[in-house]
């Protein structure tokens, strides 16, 4: 009797660990990490920009580019307005928003878009590269698009 209750309490701590080891493989990656797909998963509203960056290893890092901007919305029809800040330059980061585009994993063509208001992240999204070079566009001050809309 003693050797079934042995039997039975190690199958259920075998289970335990062969449980922990799965759902440990599947969970939510650990900062720092070195893909946008990675970093998808971890990014929260409210972040600061300082701990959005923590989240990302150097080589992540140095594939992202600040955008200061004036001002960023999504529209209810799901499309972006986008404001270049006045004399700013790509990098800067004292603005009123913030545009941090991350350039596409080796095995992947979207960019991850991270926006901020006043420091904090407020949304995030992929897109496409044309888009993505719109944002560079406006917001790198290469194209003005003030008063069409």
């Amino acid at each position: 009797m003693e050797v079934m209750k042995y039997r039975a309490l190690l199958c259920l701590v075998t289970l335990s660990v062969a449980g922990a080891l799965v759902t440990g493989c599947g969970g939510t990656p650990k900062p720092p990490v070195n893909s946008a797909r990675h970093l998808q998963e971890i990014v929260e509203v409210g972040q600061t920009l300082d701990e959005f960056q923590e989240l990302m290893t150097d080589s992540l890092r140095e594939r992202s580019t600040i955008y200061p901007a004036e001002s960023v919305e999504k529209k209810a029809s799901g499309n972006w307005s986008l404001k270049a800040k006045a004399g700013a330059s790509i990098g800067e980061t004292d603005a009123p928003y913030l545009a941090v585009v991350v350039k596409p994993d080796p095995d992947n063509t979207k960019y991850y878009t991270v926006f901020f208001k006043d420091g904090k992240v407020i949304d995030a999204e992929w897109f496409v590269s044309t888009y993505a070079s719109f944002i560079h566009q406006v917001l790198g001050n290469q194209l003005d698009l003030e008063g069409s809309e």
